[in-house]
This record gives C-alpha cells, sequence and structure tokens, in this order.
C-alpha cells in the first residue's frame, strides 16, 4: 500500500476551519484525505484543464448531509504526496474558479 505525505495549502486551511461549524466535517475531510493518501477509496473526478496535471475533486460528507450540502475537495496528486488545494461546501459556493486553481498549482506544485 502506497503512503504519500499530505500537504495543506493555507487557502485549505482556512477554508477547514469554516467547516467546523458543522459537526464532524473537519474530520472527516481529514479521514478522507489519509483514505485518498493511501489508495484506500478511489479517486475523485479529474478536473481536465490543469496543465495534464493529476487534479481531482471529490465530495466529502457526514451521514446526516444531502449531496448539496456536503464539501468539496480539490486536491493533486502524484506518486509521493497528496496535496489538498481548497475545500467548500456545495451550498455556499457552486465551484472554485480555474483561474485559482492554477495559481494554487504554481505556488505548490510546478
Amino acid at each position: 500500500m502506497c503512503h504519500r505525505k499530505i500537504e495543506q495549502t493555507a487557502k485549505f486551511e482556512r477554508d477547514i476551519k469554516k467547516l467546523r461549524r458543522h459537526r464532524g466535517l473537519d474530520r472527516k475531510v481529514q479521514e478522507m484525505l489519509n483514505n485518498l493518501a493511501t489508495d484506500k477509496i478511489a479517486d475523485g473526478d479529474r478536473m481536465p484543464r490543469h496543465k495534464g496535471l493529476s487534479v481531482f475533486k471529490i465530495r466529502c460528507g457526514t451521514k446526516n448531509m444531502s449531496a448539496r450540502k456536503c464539501a468539496r475537495i480539490i486536491y493533486y496528486k502524484d506518486a509521493s504526496k497528496l496535496i489538498a488545494l481548497r475545500v467548500h461546501l456545495k451550498n455556499d459556493r457552486e465551484s472554485i474558479p480555474d483561474k485559482e486553481i492554477t495559481a494554487l498549482i504554481n505556488d505548490y506544485v510546478l
């Protein structure tokens, strides 16, 4: 089993603090990142507009959250590391602009 190093951007760390108002969601996001890093669960949907890099988004929620309310995690993954780029609630923000994700990739990946 492969275990990648998990890194988090400063924006991700700010985002995760906002999720604490939703009981258990911040812990669930961390658990999902650990599972993604060790390949215990399949990757989310690939985001195709990011220079051919392995950038994905995946849903994460608690038992009492609907698909509309759950969090979306955007992350980069390669053979040695997983970088959590952003996390947001779908009902708070429809999506993160590609331009912002590209800037994070340039700062943390390239």
